[in-house]
């Protein structure tokens, strides 16, 4: 566990997740989802139960090349980033992630923090050596961040993302060695 002051001078436990979280990732999962920015995933589409999600926190528990870090202020997770490689033997060096931090919380250093802990995951990993990602063209202060972190794009697919209203959204990837 690690624990990080935040830009409001509060403290938050960056940590690995645990079964137990499962109930509160569910509530985390489905609140950044109503927000309907920036997620594949549309309002209603998760139909995670509580049995799902403990299942989803074991696969990464089990995993050495799957990591699934928490980010937790005054006992709420309020943040967290999923990392999973590829299942194959040729692509278990490389995985991808994504992170999702709650409404009230971005801008506070959260997100810096979990990539920060993930990356340094996967430096003293002996499987992983690439971490990747995806992310919205128009999410640029996503893709600023990534960039701090040495990420750089790898590929743009055009029209990946159709929102509700019908628009399309170019999905870039984005890469770092570790």
């Amino acid at each position: 566990m690690n624990i990080i002051e935040l830009k409001n001078g509060s403290k938050a436990a960056i940590r690995e997740a645990k079964l137990e979280d499962a109930e509160q990732l569910l509530n985390l999962s489905n609140s950044v989802m109503d927000e309907g920015r920036y997620m594949v995933t549309r309002p209603g589409e998760l139909n995670f139960t509580i049995d799902d999600e403990e299942k989803f926190i074991g696969k990464h528990i089990e995993n050495p090349g799957s990591v699934l870090f928490v980010a937790e202020v005054d006992m709420k997770i309020v943040g967290l980033i999923n990392f999973q490689n590829g299942w194959r033997k040729s692509l278990e060096h490389r995985g991808s992630f994504g992170m999702s931090v709650e409404k009230d919380s971005r801008e506070s250093g959260i997100g810096k923090a979990l990539i920060k802990a993930l990356l340094e995951w996967a430096q003293d990993s002996t499987l992983i050596e690439k971490v990747g990602l995806s992310v919205f063209a128009d999410n640029n202060r996503a893709i600023q961040l990534y960039k701090k972190f040495g990420f750089e794009e790898e590929g743009r697919r055009k029209r990946e993302i159709k929102n509700a209203d019908g628009q399309y959204i170019d999905d870039i990837l984005m890469y770092r060695f570790v």
